[in-house]
């Protein structure tokens, strides 16, 4: 059966300090995905968790629908290390 599909992974989490952002989770969009009927398992994945002092920020978890669809989370912004 053709359904509207969106699928986001989390975001990475950003650097310590005034490090890098986290990345943006991979993207998915189809107008027609032919999806079996039946139960399908989601997972959504979470945004990354801020660096602590003088570390790069979590990665994003990835977002799954079923066996369907991966969208993988994104990376982690890097660190602001003060010497």
């Amino acid at each position: 059966m053709p359904m509207n599909v969106l699928v986001i992974g989390g975001g990475g989490g950003g650097g310590s300090r005034i490090g890098g952002g986290g990345g943006a989770g991979e993207h998915y969009s189809n107008t027609a995905l032919d999806v079996p009927v039946g139960a399908h398992t989601i997972t959504i994945g979470a945004g990354g968790a801020a660096g602590a002092v003088n570390e790069n920020g979590g990665d994003g978890g990835s977002t799954i629908f079923g066996s369907l669809k991966t969208s993988v989370g994104g990376g982690g912004g890097g660190q602001y290390q003060i010497n």
